[in-house]
């Protein structure tokens, strides 16, 4: 979850919350007024939860624009090799390029029970690819942040460093 601003609109609106699901990496933007912790409340019930269900937990970063929030949705994702679109709806989008080319939806001749067993077997399948390929990345970035460090114990004694935010504008509590 995170914030970016932009030109205010005509109607006033300037900030952008932006909320991704991290496994499928499905990413929602939508547009503000502020950031009050009411207006995100408001937006993470009305637009996410009663939508897409509540998450185990929420974590918040710190940008936007819908043609590349769209563009990232239906992507194959570096940690999953599935675009984050697929994994979250279980099928690709029409895109303006099928109009294009008069690409045609493909007619089902199969039996539903047999296409929705298959349909299933393989969302299954790339559900258990994404989950085997995150934490194959997961382990490789790991490793390299690893990489040159001295895993030292902290001992009694020992000056530690805390850093300290500075205080003004933040996005989860209201001004």
């Amino acid at each position: 979850m995170d914030f970016t601003v932009l030109e205010k609109s005509s109607d006033g609106r300037e900030n952008v919350l932006v909320l991704t699901d991290m496994f499928t990496k499905f990413t929602q933007s939508f547009p503000t007024r502020d950031q009050k912790a009411t207006t995100v409340a408001k937006v993470l019930v009305e637009d996410w939860f009663l939508k897409l269900g509540i998450p185990n937990r929420l974590h918040s970063d710190k940008e936007y624009s819908p043609e590349l929030t769209f563009m990232y949705n239906v992507t194959p994702h570096s940690s999953t090799g599935y675009p984050p679109y697929f994994l979250m709806f279980d099928h690709e989008p029409r895109n303006p390029i099928d109009n294009l080319f008069n690409n045609e939806m493909t007619e089902i001749d199969t039996e539903l029970d047999t296409y929705l067993a298959n349909h299933q077997k393989q969302m299954t399948d790339a559900l258990k690819t994404a989950d085997d390929n995150i934490h194959k990345k997961a382990s490789e970035r790991q490793e390299i942040m690893n990489r040159g460090t001295d895993d030292k114990s902290i001992e009694i004694g020992f000056n530690i460093l805390l850093k300290k935010h500075v205080q003004g504008r933040n996005k989860m509590h209201d001004n």
